[in-house]
């Protein structure tokens, strides 16, 4: 509802200053706004304090080189040129393959040394990359293939651009199949119930609805998962269930590709087939 106000206001403000004409520069987000005009922008201004709306002085950013903040990214030279921070919590991620490719994802980092040195790569092994690389790079080569070309399938993207032979199909299957496995449920113990009525409640409630996922989980490995003509990518479209009560706060800027952990840890040990 604030955004909608946001744009009436505009709207109202350019039609008195370009009568007629319909104004497409101006950009509203939540309660963020930027605005391309200086008349329009004035005049937004002055009906803001006709409504004793307060504007943020210390948030605010009047430019005349068409300089602006909006949603997370500072860009400059007429919104031209992006100048954008990069996150300090994505960088910290970048010890393990997978916060490297997440930052490369996010910032469209297509430099492959660049890279390796984000990741920690000295002048030796940059120096070496293209005839004996570490296990380590190797895998980013497998996963920046995948960057590269998001559209091919999975097992083209382990095999390097080539199809997997029978056996690393195979064995990767086997591999998917074991990580994958249904496992037992943790539930909560009785000692966190006051009464009765409350675990009676929750068991008609939330385990219920956990109780009938778990058991789409269970179809779906059975029926696809162990069909002799399963692909890679069936298997790693599976559905994803908590098997415990207990909730983990992650950082979403945190997680790695925002896979859940089964199915990370499962895809790494593909990647670590692919590499050998």
């Amino acid at each position: 509802m604030a955004s909608f106000r946001h744009h009436l206001i505009i709207w109202w403000c350019a039609e008195l200053v370009y009568p007629g004409r319909v104004f497409t520069n101006y950009a509203v987000l939540g309660d963020d706004v930027v605005i391309a005009d200086e008349n329009v922008a004035t005049r937004y201004k002055e009906s803001l304090d006709l409504l004793q709306v307060v504007i943020s002085k210390e948030k605010s950013l009047i430019s005349r080189s068409g300089s602006a903040e909006f949603a997370k990214n500072f860009r400059v030279r007429d919104l031209t040129v992006d100048l954008s921070p990069v996150s300090i919590k994505a960088l910290l991620n970048t010890f393990h393959p997978y916060g490297l490719m997440a930052v490369a994802h996010r910032y469209s980092v297509r430099d492959f040394r660049l890279l390796c040195r984000l990741g920690g790569a000295g002048y030796r092994v940059l120096a070496r990359l293209d005839h004996r690389r570490p296990r380590r790079y190797s895998r980013l080569v497998v996963m920046g293939l995948k960057l590269l070309s998001p559209s091919y399938p999975l097992s083209f993207w382990l095999g390097k651009g080539r199809p997997l032979s029978p056996e690393a199909h195979g064995r990767l299957v086997r591999l998917l199949r074991a990580k994958l496995k249904p496992r037992e449920l943790v539930l909560p113990p009785d000692e966190l119930f006051e009464t009765e009525e409350s675990r009676y409640f929750l068991e008609y409630s939330l385990l219920y609805g956990w109780m009938r996922q778990c058991l789409n989980y269970l179809k779906w490995y059975h029926l696809t998962a162990l069909s002799p003509w399963v692909t890679l990518e069936e298997l790693f479209s599976g559905p994803v269930v908590s098997h415990s009560w207990r909730m983990v706060a992650v950082d979403e800027d945190l997680v790695r590709f925002s896979l859940e952990v089964v199915y990370r840890s499962a895809l790494f040990k593909c990647i670590n087939q692919a590499v050998k």
